[in-house]
């Protein structure tokens, strides 16, 4: 059970099987520890650790209390520091916890943006097939209408009507999304 809130979405939570939780987290964890640690090998080392201490304590997360990605990022924050100070790596800690607060503010930014991408995918492909390709071409490929219009064998002023037509559609059916 995925359970993915946005800004403005009802504020309660599902706790989710462990499996999907760690499908949903362990990769973000281990592109922060990369990038904080700069060697895969000990990044996928400390995450594994993380998420094998998340694992044990798992039946006492509440996600009432708090969201399964802070409750992560709370024993990666806390779990990153041990490692440093273990190793006798000297970091600002202070800096630490605004990059963890800016990392899970990246990522809900992230998956917000995927989901729109995946709305105006689908979107896209309600259009006529040439107008999906000016809009691909103009959008997506930064063509211009008369570039367009050698590409498709039709005249520039055409390729604009087809564009604002079709941009109207794909604002019509993402308004009907909320997106």
């Amino acid at each position: 059970m995925k359970v993915i809130s946005f800004p403005g979405s009802e504020n309660k939570r599902i706790k989710p099987t462990f499996e999907e939780f760690y499908k949903a987290y362990y990769k973000k964890v281990l592109f922060f520890l990369n990038k904080k640690l700069e060697n895969m090998t000990e990044a996928e080392d400390l995450a594994s650790n993380i998420f094998l201490y998340a694992y044990r304590i798992y039946e006492n997360y509440d996600p009432s209390k708090s969201a399964p990605q802070t409750w992560i990022f709370t024993i990666t924050r806390t779990r990153l520091i041990n490692y440093y100070r273990d190793h006798h790596i000297d970091v600002d800690i202070s800096e630490l916890e605004n990059v963890l607060t800016y990392e899970e503010t990246e990522m809900e930014k992230a998956a917000y943006l995927q989901e729109v991408r995946n709305t105006l995918a689908r979107a896209i492909k309600t259009l006529q097939p040439i107008d999906q390709k000016i809009v691909i071409l103009s959008y997506f490929k930064g063509k211009n209408s008369n570039e367009i219009g050698e590409l498709l064998s039709m005249n520039p002023g055409t390729v604009r009507v087809r564009l604002k037509r079709a941009l109207e559609k794909l604002e019509k059916h993402c308004e009907a999304l909320r997106v």
